[in-house]
């Protein structure tokens, strides 16, 4: 199956403090992402660290992830999602704002989904409209 990159960048007036915290704390990406119903991770971890395991549930949809990598000074960190044989790899990115359109300081969050093509394609609007929720109040 041919491979595809789907970059989406999307900007909002939360401070990237918060915007990270949302990404740092699996038990909260439900609450920005409603296509996730639910997260359970392998063991305690309460924050996302490299090789972090488990599963995300989307309706009767139950995809295996590892975080590959986190850089939580930079605000950067990375997954892989599986469900069968069809894998993504998701980049992450949240950086401080201090003009996006009209707004005066806020977040700038990046993603960066890699993986079958028309599966990239088909997440991207789904991606898109979580991050809008992500980096807002």
């Amino acid at each position: 199956m041919r491979r595809g990159r789907m970059h989406l960048a999307v900007g909002g007036p939360i401070d990237p403090g918060l915007a990270w915290e949302r990404y740092a704390r699996p038990e909260r990406w439900s609450s920005w992402a409603r296509h996730i119903d639910r997260v359970d991770v392998d063991g305690d971890e309460p924050r996302i660290r490299p090789g972090l395991t488990g599963h995300v549930a989307s309706g009767p949809l139950r995809a295996r992830f590892r975080v590959d990598a986190v850089d939580e000074a930079a605000r950067t960190w990375t997954w892989t999602v599986r469900v069968g044989p069809l894998r993504l790899r998701l980049a992450h990115e949240v950086v401080a704002a201090t003009q996006i359109g009209t707004l005066q300081t806020g977040t700038l969050t990046r993603l960066v989904i890699a993986g079958p093509l028309p599966v990239t394609m088909a997440y991207a609007p789904i991606a898109a409209f979580a991050l809008q929720r992500l980096v807002r109040r």
